[in-house]
This record gives structure tokens, C-alpha cells and sequence, in this order.
């Protein structure tokens, strides 16, 4: 028997009988033919999709599974049993959405809004996040473009809109004030009306263009006065108007002292030229010692830079007389210049500072360069130059001033300094140079070197030491060579010194060697120390 059935009594072999009856099979399962392939014996399987009838209009059958899909929904159930879904679109609802289904409005999401009622005169200004319209009624401010004629109010013939009083403004009406004698007049409150012209016969004739219409006297006829060209209305000293010509260009409209007032010419003074064209004139310096002050100098402070001391110097504003005293060169900022490259006209910046080298130089180890004050096309400018008088000054210089000098280290980069004054500037280092030692003798003078500017003269700021018992004579190299005397009394034209330091505080002058005399009654070794130095700046020139 099919596994399927179950077999009692068996088996039977003389006689007697068995029994059949079904046997238990799992949960969910019938009993049928193979899922596929080819006829087989029945056995109990679960069903498959296979085993299902499909779906009709009227009959049942088996479905696919269908994924959910967000906002999608079934659509339809093929003769095959697939499913197909989709998003439905507000035409696939019915009714109508209730004011609790419509989401409020934002300023950047629609909304549902309340209704609102027409009000005249007034618009829609705003719509609350509630959903609720705000009504209000546009000022002219509020109105784009201007108001056509046609949309103005329509006015009386012959009017103009206007208020006697502190009213509202309305049609005011203009008399026509016909005849040769009327002329149309306001009086406040009044309004318009109809006058008649005083003087002679009380009518106004018809002139020339541009003339000028005035009583002579009271009560006589208009008169006529001619114009001119370009000309100046004038009266005399009892009141006659005329009209007064100008001859040339630059004359200027003045009193005469005894009558009508005259044009009259410019003269230029001294040192002072005129320019006249169409309606200009112009004054200008002409240069020389009548305008400039030969020597003057004020401002021009130099300091190294605080950011870059080593490379830039900053020069700050001033003025000074060129060095022929013909013209001023005046700067209105603080100039930085660089050491780095040949010359660049302009102020710059601590930041971004100028290259300022002379033509053709390049920064050199210990090296003087003096500072220049410059016009170069017309411009006020500065520029670094080994020659004191000039001689690399930019292409295009016409005219400069040296106002100080800087030295450079073995490093070739600029020496700490301060400069303390804007005149004849006193100029002191840092840190003090390295203390020479001086070989002084008594045979005769030594002319020592000190680390001030070469090239001009300069009044060396310094100190010398002596022994005890020592006698110094410092002299500036123009003087002439003595010995000292050898005594504790000070001569008049010599300076002595003993068991002290000598101060040399501006009272000698350098040759262009940067050098200064020493001699003694005896053969020492005095250190000298140099702190500084002050420089006329050109002033002596």
C-alpha cells in the first residue's frame, strides 16, 4: 500500500482480513501531482503558485506579492495575477479637502489662506503664517512710475492750483489782465488780479533780444539797456546801471575807487607768473630767492623701518628748498624706501615698500649713502645715492635736495639710528660704534676717521678718554696744525683737556674724509667713542 495509507492485520495467510485507513500527513499540505515535469504519483506537498487557478473578472485565483512603495498604491490584479501600483494624483480623489487638511503658508512653502473680503480702496499687503490676509490702502510711496495727465483731476479753464490760505489747494482762477497798461500780479490771500504798469504812459515795448529793461527815473517810461558780450552788470556811484565789456581773457571786474567799477589786468610781483585762457586764471611760483628760502628745510625725519629696519628707511613728509633754491620740494606722506633695487617712483608701504637705489648702484657692504629729496617728473620723490651731489639721481630728476645719510654694515644692510631733530638733524646711533683707539702724537696731527658721512661735512658727536696728565688738542681739519701748550689754561682758539673725557658736542667740523685732528704733548693711546653726528642736511648751500 501507498505510503499514505495504513495497513492493520496484515498480512492474512489462512484467512481472516486487514483494515485500511489514512495516515496523518503535515500541517498544510494536499495531495497532488508533481509542482512541474512530467505525470508522477500523487503525494501530500505544500501548494504552489502553479497549483492556483488565475484570477478572472468573476473568479478568484492567486495574486503576486506587491512591495510597498511609499505614496503608491494598487492600480490593478492581471489575468496572471500581477500587481501593478502607482502614485495617485489629486484628480483620483473624490470630496473635497477639509480647511484641517490644508497646511499653513511659510515664507517659502504654500499654504491654504483665508478669504477677504473687497474692501475699496484697499489691497492684500501681507498674509500671516495662520493663512490670514492683512488689507491696507497704498500711499502715493507705495505707487511705482508717475500719473499721466489723463489721471490727474480735470480743472476750470484759465486756472492754476493753488491756496490762499493754509488750506487745501484748489482752482484759483488767472485774469487775462488784456491792454497795454495791466499786468498780472499775486497779492497773498487775494490771490490773482489785474494791475496797471506806473511811469509815463504805462506801456512796455518790445526790445532787443538780451537787453535789459529798468526805470530811469520814477515814473518815466521803461528804458532799454543794452547788453554785451560776456560783460558785468555795473552802476555807477548814483545808480545808473551799464553794462560793462571785458577786452581779454584774465581780467578781473574791480572798484575804481572814484566811479564804476573797471576790468583791469594781473600784473605778476616777483617771483610769480600768470596763465590767462577762456574764463581761468592761474598763479604760479616762478622760482629764485625771491619766492624760496635758500637752506630752509622742515620735516624729512629719516628712521629705519620698523618692520624692516635692515632694508628700509622711512623718510616722513616735509619740505625743503632745492639745492639751487629755485623751488620747493614738498612730499604730504611718509616715503619707504627700500635698499633692494634700482629706483621706483611712488611712496609704498611698510608693507609694501619702493626700491629707491640711484641709477646704476646696488647696496654695498659699509658703505655712506646719502638721502635725497627729488622732483622727477614733476613729482616729489626720494632716492639713495653714494654721491652727495647727486651725481645717480634717476633719469628725469630736475631738481633735489640731500636731507640726510645712512650706513650700511658689513652685512650690507642699514645701520640703527634715530634722528632727533628736523633741522639740522642730529643723528645718533643705537648702539655706539666700536671704540677706536686713537695713536695720538706730539710731532704732529693725527687726522683720525670717524664713522660719520663722508663726502660733506659734518659736526661729529664723540668722546675721548685720557690718561691722567694728558693734554689734547682737537682741531677741525681746516684749522691749522699747532702743538698744544702743555698747560691747564685753556686757550681761546684751541680746546686743551686733562685727567678728563673729552666731548666732541658739535663744536668741529669733519672734512669730506669724515675726519677730525688730535694731537697731544705726549705719544697716547686715547679711545675715542662716536655716538653720532649732526648734519645741516644742504642747509649750508
Amino acid at each position: 500500500m501507498p505510503s499514505e495509507f495504513l495497513v492493520a492485520g496484515s498480512p492474512v495467510t489462512t484467512s481472516g482480513g486487514f483494515t485500511v485507513s489514512l495516515g496523518t500527513e503535515v500541517a498544510n499540505t494536499v495531495w497532488a501531482g508533481p509542482t512541474s515535469g512530467v505525470a508522477a504519483a500523487p503525494a501530500f506537498r505544500a501548494l504552489v503558485g502553479a497549483d492556483l487557478p488565475p484570477p478572472s473578472a468573476s473568479t478568484l485565483g492567486g495574486v503576486e506579492s506587491l512591495a510597498a512603495v511609499a505614496h503608491e498604491f494598487l492600480t490593478s490584479i492581471s489575468t496572471a495575477g500581477a500587481v501593478t501600483q502607482a502614485q495617485p494624483a489629486f484628480a483620483d480623489i473624490s470630496g473635497v479637502a477639509a480647511a484641517a487638511q490644508i497646511p499653513t503658508p511659510t515664507a517659502t512653502t504654500i499654504g491654504g489662506v483665508e478669504s477677504a473680503a473687497a474692501v475699496a480702496n484697499q489691497w492684500i499687503n501681507s498674509i500671516s503664517t495662520a493663512g490670514v490676509p492683512a488689507l491696507s490702502q497704498p500711499g502715493f510711496a507705495d505707487l511705482s512710475g508717475s500719473a499721466t495727465l489723463t489721471q490727474l483731476p480735470s480743472m476750470s479753464a484759465n486756472t492754476v492750483l493753488g491756496a490762499l490760505t493754509a488750506t487745501t489747494p484748489s482752482d484759483l482762477a488767472v485774469p487775462s489782465c488784456s491792454g497795454t497798461s495791466n499786468a498780472l500780479t499775486w497779492t497773498s490771500g487775494t490771490g490773482f488780479g489785474c494791475n496797471t504798469i506806473s511811469g509815463g504812459s504805462g506801456t512796455v515795448n518790445s526790445g532787443t533780444a538780451n537787453d535789459l529793461a529798468y526805470y530811469a527815473t520814477t515814473g518815466a517810461a521803461v528804458s532799454e539797456l543794452a547788453s554785451a558780450n560776456n560783460g558785468a552788470l555795473i552802476t555807477s556811484a548814483s545808480g545808473v546801471p551799464s553794462i560793462a565789456a571785458s577786452t581779454a581773457n584774465g581780467q578781473l571786474l574791480i572798484a575804481s575807487g572814484t566811479g564804476p567799477p573797471v576790468w583791469a589786468t594781473l600784473t605778476a610781483g616777483s617771483g610769480i607768473t600768470i596763465a590767462t585762457g577762456s574764463n581761468t586764471i592761474t598763479l604760479a611760483s616762478s622760482g629764485g630767492s625771491g619766492t624760496v628760502v635758500r637752506g630752509q628745510i622742515a620735516g624729512y625725519v629719516l628712521a629705519n623701518d620698523a618692520t624692516t629696519p635692515a632694508s628700509v628707511l622711512d623718510i616722513a613728509s616735509g619740505q625743503c628748498a632745492d639745492s639751487t633754491a629755485a623751488t620747493y620740494i614738498t612730499t604730504t606722506a611718509t616715503f619707504y624706501g627700500s635698499t633692494g633695487g634700482a629706483w621706483v617712483a611712488g611712496a609704498g608701504t611698510s608693507a609694501a615698500p619702493v626700491d629707491k637705489m640711484g641709477a646704476g648702484l646696488t647696496v654695498a657692504a659699509s658703505t655712506w649713502y646719502h638721502v635725497f629729496a627729488i622732483i622727477n617728473a614733476g613729482v616729489a620723490d626720494v632716492y639713495f645715492d653714494t654721491s652727495p651731489t647727486a651725481a645717480n639721481a634717476p633719469t628725469g630728476t630736475t631738481a633735489f635736495r640731500r636731507i640726510g645719510a645712512v650706513l650700511t654694515n658689513a652685512s650690507s644692510q642699514i645701520t640703527a639710528f634715530t634722528q632727533q631733530n628736523t633741522g639740522a638733524g642730529a643723528f645718533i646711533w643705537w648702539a655706539a660704534q666700536v671704540e677706536q683707539t686713537l695713536s695720538v702724537t706730539a710731532t704732529s696731527r693725527l687726522l683720525a676717521t670717524l664713522p660719520v658721512p663722508t663726502g660733506v661735512a659734518v659736526r661729529p658727536l664723540a668722546r675721548v678718554t685720557l690718561a691722567s696728565g694728558t693734554y689734547l688738542l682737537i682741531t677741525s681739519p681746516a684749522e691749522t696744525d699747532v702743538a698744544p701748550s702743555g698747560t691747564a689754561t685753556t686757550s681761546p682758539a684751541y680746546d686743551e683737556y686733562s685727567s678728563q673725557v673729552a666731548e666732541l658736542h658739535g663744536d668741529y667740523i669733519t672734512n669730506t674724509a669724515a675726519q677730525i685732528g688730535f694731537r697731544t704733548v705726549a705719544a697716547v693711546a686715547a679711545p675715542l667713542n662716536t655716538r653720532g653726528w649732526i648734519d645741516d642736511r644742504g642747509g649750508g648751500q
